[in-house]
């Protein structure tokens, strides 16, 4: 098996697991939220707010709350989409193309995003929460992995810029005699 055949079948197999996660992702954040908010009773999931709320919540705060913890699903979603553009890419044995470079520059902006909407989500999440209620909850965090990711999103940028860079060496040295 040469080089490109075991990049395709590896390829090939990632992009079934990226199916199943972009698939399952959206559908296990509603089990995860909607389980504990109205079901107080429930042994497998239970909701953990940084500040206090009565559960189970009407169904308005729920869903308000439901729609800010979609914030990252989405992004996360789009990396997501990214990945499984690329590894179609390399499934297909394009292994140094300009889409490639796109891709992973898709990928480090998507990540970089990721971060931010993390801080949103805790920032919106408390009024989504209690804005029916006296008082108004605002709360948000950074984490190390929040940096972590931060980092990580800033060095595949960074790939990609020097990908952009061997990909115009590479076609000018093919159009070199």
């Amino acid at each position: 098996m040469d080089n490109l055949s075991g990049i395709r079948n590896i390829s090939q197999r990632l992009l079934i697991c990226l199916w199943a996660v972009l698939i399952i992702n959206p559908v296990f954040n509603a089990v995860m939220w909607f389980g504990p908010i109205f079901d107080t009773n429930n042994e497998f999931f239970m909701a953990d707010f940084p500040y206090y709320i009565e559960l189970p919540l009407d169904t308005g705060p729920a869903l308000l709350g439901f729609l800010v913890s979609n914030i990252t699903v989405v992004v996360a979603s789009m990396i997501i989409w990214q990945l499984i553009t690329l590894f179609r890419l390399y499934r297909d044995g394009k292994i140094f193309a300009m889409d490639n470079v796109n891709c992973y520059h898709k990928i480090a902006n998507y990540i970089i995003l990721y971060v931010f909407s993390g801080f949103a989500v805790g920032l919106l999440m408390g009024p989504a929460l209690t804005y029916n209620l006296e008082e108004t909850t605002v709360s948000f965090g950074l984490t190390d992995s929040d940096i972590t990711l931060l980092i990580i999103g800033i060095m595949i940028r960074l790939i990609a810029k020097v990908m952009r860079e061997a990909k115009g060496l590479y076609d000018e040295q093919i159009l070199t005699i």
